[in-house]
């Protein structure tokens, strides 16, 4: 198989720009790193697809991305003042298509006694491939797409147990039982390969002229900002889907998700009011963030009720299948959904039956200034809508 993905260091000065090819828009963000090596945005745009149901035919669906990337790379050329075609470019995926799982693999030695790099690496090794081939079968069985046309991007150690104790190194330990947490990122060979006939939003860009392209999944950058957190549910409320990730001790120790978002609430505007999306949207934004009066502000709220209790009842379900104990009482919040009220009411006073918190809940939404600090970010882009994006690159 040809393809044309490439790789780059992070920690290279210049860091391309970031699109962000979600459900239900296209993000783009501009970032610079200064000698220190902090990270500050310079710029940043945003395209709905439009209509909503965008998935309706591979043609339909790769005019409808492509003039949505075209907007956010034409906006954020004109805003930095320099093309940006012909340069490296981080990109993310829908979850749909681009998929973050984690695996547990046991690796048991025959013998007691001190491991050494030479076993250690064998160990490893294994592990690794075993979990690759794992976190395969699962694609398969969850999407039913054959292993052998799946390519595995990224793999990383999450959690390494001996004899049941966390150690950071295996090396000189003399335990048997050998425990490792793995997060695997998954994609169909078929969408980087040169030759492929099918549609991939990663061609767009390669024929835009982005000839390097960085796939980065949003979970890779989460975990480094998940070790100064000991505890925590984080939710991604995106456009078509919530995105949970489970954290306990500063390490990611579950993941899952459900079909609904943002657009659940959008939509309801649309049917209700026989408004187009892109009203729908305007709405929808000017009521979470206080612009209306409050005799408009009741209405909507009425409106989005059903919206906001079946969203609730999708996320009580989902943790109850996740089986993760006690829940720690802080709530992280992120994505396009995170600005509304409704999410935020339901889940500080919602009815939480089934599911057990160390104490009330407690939300906060999580914007780019939480990661990079106030004075790195415009502000009129620390938006919760624009983190996913940042995950990919910092």
């Amino acid at each position: 198989m040809r393809h044309w993905l490439n790789f780059f260091s992070k920690k290279e000065e210049e860091i391309p720009p970031v699109l962000d090819i979600g459900t239900s828009s296209v993000k783009g963000l501009i970032l610079k790193r200064d000698k220190k090596g902090d990270v500050s945005v310079l710029a940043g745009s945003l395209a709905y697809y439009d209509p909503f149901s965008v998935f309706t035919g591979e043609q339909f669906e790769r005019e409808v991305i492509k003039r949505a990337v075209s907007k956010v790379v034409s906006d954020l050329e004109k805003k930095i003042g320099q093309k940006l075609k012909g340069k490296k470019a981080i990109v993310g995926l829908p979850p749909d298509i681009f998929v973050a799982q984690i695996v547990s693999q046991t690796y048991r030695r025959k013998e007691r006694g001190p491991i050494n790099k030479s076993e250690a690496k064998k160990i490893i090794d294994k592990i690794k491939d075993d979990g690759k081939r794992n976190a395969c079968q699962v694609y398969f069985k969850e999407r039913g797409l054959l292993p052998s046309h799946l390519i595995v991007i990224g793999l990383r150690i999450l959690r390494v147990k001996v004899d049941g104790y966390p150690v950071s190194d295996i090396v000189g330990l003399e335990g048997k039982r050998l425990e490792f947490s793995l997060l695997v990122t998954i994609l169909p060979e078929s969408y980087i390969e040169e030759e492929t006939k099918g549609f991939s939003p990663l061609l767009i860009l390669r024929e835009m002229g982005f000839e390097i392209l960085q796939l980065t999944h949003e979970v890779e950058g989460l975990i480094n900002f998940l070790s100064q957190k000991p505890d925590g549910l984080f939710l991604d409320i995106g456009g078509e889907k919530t995105r949970i990730f489970l954290v306990k001790k500063g390490i990611l120790e579950k993941m899952g998700e459900f079909k609904a978002g943002a657009n659940s609430f959008s939509r309801l505007l649309s049917e209700d009011l026989g408004l187009l999306e892109n009203e729908s949207r305007d709405l929808m934004h000017r009521y979470a963030t206080g612009q209306l009066t409050e005799q408009s502000s009741q209405r909507i709220r009425e409106f989005f009720e059903e919206a906001k209790r079946s969203w609730f009842s999708l996320l009580k379900e989902k943790l109850k299948k996740m089986r993760f104990g006690i829940f720690s009482s802080e709530i992280f919040i992120f994505g396009g959904g995170a600005i509304l009220p409704e999410i935020r009411r339901v889940l500080e006073n919602g009815n939480w039956e089934g599911i057990s918190f160390l104490g009330q809940p407690k939300v906060r939404i999580l914007k780019p200034s939480d990661f990079l600090g106030r004075e790195r970010v415009p502000l009129l882009l620390d938006d919760p809508q624009y983190l996913p994006g940042l995950l990919l690159a910092v």
